[in-house]
C-alpha cells in the first residue's frame, strides 16, 4: 500500500470542494492523508514530515506557486509528485502533460508512471518552470498582489484561466513607462552588459500558458535557456512579444537574443534591486543572482510514452 500525502491549496483560483471524494475513490488501494494548511509555515512542517516519514508521493491540487513550495522539500528525496492543475496557468501541469480528469491522472501513480526532471536553482531556491526578471516579473507581482487584496479576482480568473496573463501584460505593457534593465550576464556562452525590458529563465517552452518563449526548451536535458528582449521601441517589443504569443518564435529578430546554459551569474548594475519571479512566484528582491541547472532532481508521475507504446504492442498482440 502506498503512503500518500494530498495537499489542497483552497486559494487556488480553480480548487473545488470534491477534490478530496473523487482522489479517495480513484486511489483507494492507497493510504491517503489530506492537508488544507493555513499557513507557509504549517505547509512547510507537514513536508519535512512527509520527508521524514518517507512517503511515497505527494499530490499538489494547485497552482504552480503551491508546487513551488513543496519542491522546496521533497527535490532530491526520491518522493514522487503528482501535479493536479488547480491553479491558473498550471504551467508544470501542461508541460507533464497532465489532464485534469481525476482518474487519468492518478493512473500515473497506479501505473508507477514516473520520470526525472530537472530544476533551476535561483541563489538557492528552486524552481521547476520558468522565471526571469523584468516585465514578467512586475505582472506575476502585480496579478499575486491583487489576488491577495480582492478575493473576487479568484472567482474571475477560474472563468478566465490562463488568458488572465496576457491580458495583465497587456494592460501593464500599455500604461506603463517603457522601462529597461542594465545587466551583466557571465556564463560560458554569453559574457557582457545589456540593457532589457525583460530576461527569462526557462526551464520548458511555454510560460503562463500562452508565451512559447523556449520552443526547443525541456526540462529533462540537463539545461536550460536564457533569453532576453533588447528591443528599444514599445512597439517592436509588442510586435516579438504578440509572435511569441501566437507560437510564432521571432528566430530572425536580432533585438530577441537565446541561448542554452547550465549556469549563469547575473547582476544588475543600478543601485536599485530587483525581484526575481519563478514558478509564478515572487522570490527575492536582491542584485546578483547565481543560476544553476540540477539535474534530474525531482521526480514526477507523468505519461510514460514508452509503456503507452508497450500497452499498444500487448493489445495487437493479443
Amino acid at each position: 500500500m502506498e503512503n500518500i500525502s494530498v495537499y489542497l491549496n483552497h486559494y487556488a483560483s480553480n480548487s473545488t470542494h470534491n477534490w478530496q471524494e473523487q482522489l479517495s475513490r480513484a486511489l483507494f488501494r492507497s493510504q491517503l492523508t489530506y492537508h488544507t494548511p493555513k499557513s507557509l509555515e504549517e505547509l512547510n512542517e507537514l513536508l519535512e514530515l512527509d520527508v521524514k516519514n518517507k512517503m511515497d508521493a505527494v499530490i499538489a491540487i494547485g497552482g504552480d506557486g503551491t508546487v513551488n513550495t513543496i519542491i522546496q522539500k521533497i527535490h532530491g528525496t526520491g518522493i514522487g509528485l503528482l501535479v493536479l492543475p488547480g491553479g491558473t496557468a498550471n504551467d508544470l501541469a501542461y508541460e507533464l502533460d497532465n489532464p485534469r480528469a481525476i482518474k487519468k491522472i492518478t493512473h500515473f501513480i497506479r501505473n508507477h508512471e514516473t520520470k526525472e526532471i530537472d530544476l533551476i536553482s535561483v541563489n538557492n531556491h528552486l524552481m521547476a518552470t520558468n522565471g526571469g526578471l523584468g516585465i514578467a516579473s512586475f505582472v506575476a507581482n502585480r496579478i499575486n498582489k491583487l489576488r491577495k487584496h480582492f478575493p473576487i479576482l479568484k472567482k474571475v480568473m477560474k472563468f478566465t484561466g490562463r488568458k488572465i496573463y496576457p491580458l495583465f501584460f497587456l494592460r501593464e505593457f500599455l500604461t506603463l513607462r517603457f522601462k529597461r534593465y542594465h545587466l551583466e550576464l557571465n556564463c560560458k556562452e554569453f559574457q557582457g552588459q545589456i540593457k532589457t525590458a525583460g530576461l527569462f529563465i526557462n526551464n520548458q517552452s511555454t510560460i503562463g500558458g500562452f508565451f512559447k518563449i523556449a520552443p526547443e526548451t525541456k526540462n529533462t536535458d540537463g539545461k536550460f535557456n536564457v533569453c532576453f528582449i533588447t528591443h528599444t521601441h514599445r512597439v517592436k517589443f509588442l510586435q516579438a512579444a504578440w509572435k511569441v504569443a501566437r507560437g510564432e518564435f521571432p528566430f530572425n529578430d536580432p533585438e530577441f537574443v537565446t541561448f542554452e546554459t547550465k549556469e549563469i551569474h547575473i547582476k544588475n548594475l543600478s543601485k536599485t534591486k530587483l525581484q526575481f519571479f519563478g514558478d509564478g512566484e515572487i522570490f527575492e528582491t536582491a542584485r546578483e543572482w547565481k543560476v544553476k541547472i540540477l539535474s534530474k532532481a525531482l521526480r514526477v508521475y507523468s505519461k510514460d510514452a514508452s509503456k503507452d507504446m508497450n500497452d499498444l504492442c500487448n493489445e495487437v498482440t493479443l
